[in-house]
């Protein structure tokens, strides 16, 4: 898995806008951006990734009746 981060992080500048919109769709859920206040700047700590759970993820949570 990491080998496969490795090389994705690598090849990410290369790949076409079509390609990183398919992976970004296949592990992310959604991203919530903070509020930073009246007139202050952009701050990258206020963005929280919320990344889709892997199948394997789930296997020990109950299922529903």
């Amino acid at each position: 898995m990491m080998a496969d981060l490795s090389a994705l992080l690598r090849d990410w500048p290369n790949y076409p806008v079509d390609a990183k919109r398919a992976q970004l769709d296949r592990t992310v859920d959604s991203v919530i951006v903070r509020p930073a206040g009246r007139g202050k700047r952009f701050d990258p700590a206020l963005v929280e990734i919320l990344w889709k759970r892997r199948s394997s993820d789930t296997d020990s949570e109950p299922s529903a009746p």
